[in-house]
């Protein structure tokens, strides 16, 4: 219908017809959830028909919405556009509105547009950068964003959840927030329906902590641990001071039969000695260190 409408002129009459439509269908709702949010999305076209006219003043208050419950969600504005699209934004968040950028992280030129526009929120597709081949850039891209959202107070939004790992994915690298088809598909919004999705995003962070709090006793216990065994390593060797490595080597295998193998380092941390392999209950394997290098 979009790309028709564009073929025949009428993109600027269908576009005011859909921002009343969302209007019109988010009005009920907000009444019965007071804290509600509408994201509207605004293409560059648009933006530029409302810098001079007074629709979307004139249909918000029509409908007698409060600003602050609303969103406009920027999305695909090009370069050769983007002052236009910074006039917008800087011209509805000075009458209280709210930005958002939709699709940051797709190439490094976004953060530009990103710092240039300072948006309230940014949405960004974890699961595209999660499945690119090339590793390095999507960890950059992902710390580079993540640095960027919490240095100047942007809330960062994960975009196309699909499943499980998508959700630990992107709570790990920083997302506030998620939206995608494993939190919920697409449903006619009424009262229940956003009750349901509601109750299935808070059952996920939820689930989300105990896995968290589970890995961190799990850290824990495990570290723990370590340290006992590197305390009663520490206490053979210095009863063992003076009576040979060989006899150390045996009592800390016979202490600690989960200990495979074990160096001793100086301060700059070369080498002394050899290297000990508990041959009872390991199989020898190729040296993997090599000392005093």
């Amino acid at each position: 219908m979009i790309a028709r409408a564009d073929e025949v002129g009428l993109l600027p009459e269908l576009e005011k017809l859909m921002l009343r439509k969302s209007l019109e269908t988010y009005k009920p709702l907000l009444e019965a959830n007071p804290d509600l949010l509408l994201f509207m999305n605004m293409g560059t076209r648009f933006i530029e028909i409302c810098q001079n006219c007074t629709y979307i003043d004139e249909a918000i208050e029509e409908f007698n919405i409060p600003v602050c419950n609303i969103f406009f969600d920027i999305t695909a504005f090009e370069s050769s556009r983007l002052d236009v699209t910074k006039n917008f934004a800087d011209t509805y968040r000075g009458k209280g509105f709210y930005m958002c950028i939709d699709d940051i992280g797709e190439d490094y030129s976004n953060i530009d547009k990103l710092l240039y526009l300072s948006p309230d929120i940014v949405k960004i597709d974890f699961r595209a950068l999660r499945q690119l081949e090339n590793k390095t850039y999507a960890e950059n891209m992902i710390k580079t964003l993540k640095f960027i959202t919490e240095t100047l107070g942007i809330i960062m939004v994960a975009k196309g959840i699909e499943d499980e790992q998508d959700v630990s994915f992107a709570l790990v690298n920083g997302a506030q927030f998620m939206q995608g088809y494993y939190i919920s598909k697409p449903v006619d919004l009424t009262t229940e329906s956003l009750i349901s999705i509601k109750d299935r995003y808070r059952n996920l962070m939820a689930a989300h902590v105990i896995e968290e709090e589970s890995r961190t006793e799990l850290t824990r216990q495990m570290t723990s641990k370590a340290y006992m065994i590197m305390s009663g390593l520490k206490e053979i060797l210095c009863a063992s001071k003076g009576k040979g490595e060989d006899l150390s080597a045996e009592a800390i295998f016979e202490a600690f039969p989960m200990v495979e193998n074990y160096w001793i380092l100086d301060e700059k941390g070369f080498q002394n000695g050899s290297n000990h392999v508990n041959k009872g209950d390991f199989v020898p394997k190729k040296d993997i260190y090599v000392p005093n290098l």
